[in-house]
């Protein structure tokens, strides 16, 4: 009876670790936060690497920056995704 009560125990401690890890397991949409300052790159990436990221299923959202330190600070503080 014991070995029974302890290995329930064990496995009741467990559970919230496998419940964790099929809820990481599950697709979403991801949305990508993309910040950009003044110059071509904003128009490069809509060209060249927007149209591949939407055929993976993400999605893309623009922020424009004036200073790159503004876009720095946003990436600190997770406002905008790290790339």
């Amino acid at each position: 009876m014991k070995t029974a009560s302890f290995l329930l125990t064990g496995l009741l401690a467990l559970s919230p670790f496998a419940a964790g890890n099929s809820l990481a397991q599950q697709p979403a949409k991801p949305e990508l936060r993309v910040g950009f300052v003044p110059g071509p790159y904003i128009d490069e990436f809509k060209i060249g690497v927007e149209p591949e990221l939407k055929k993976k299923g993400y999605k893309i959202r623009y922020v424009e920056f004036s200073t790159g330190l503004e876009a720095n600070n946003a990436v600190f503080k997770s406002e905008i995704d790290p790339m």
